[in-house]
């Protein structure tokens, strides 16, 4: 695919090159806010945060069914060689 040629293989899993993550992060500092608390057990929070706003990119924990057949094409497709 003509995407991968940006990102490095690991695994199942992918991650741009050096190049490429310092474009996506110079991005994200121009781009996003980031607000942040301390918290006891992360853990425990960040499953209640996926349960409650279900972010269809979260695979791990995220049990909603209403994006459920999108998460299984989404795993499928970070797996493909």
């Amino acid at each position: 695919m003509k995407w991968r040629k940006n990102l490095l293989e690991k695994g199942c899993k992918y991650r741009f090159k050096a190049e490429d993550e310092e474009k996506l992060s110079a991005w994200m500092k121009n781009n996003l806010i980031m607000h942040f608390v301390p918290i006891d057990n992360p853990m425990k929070f960040e499953i209640y945060m996926i349960d409650q706003y279900e972010p269809p990119l979260n695979l791990k924990d995220n049990h909603s069914d209403k994006n459920k057949m999108f998460r299984k094409e989404l795993s499928k497709l970070r797996c493909a060689r």
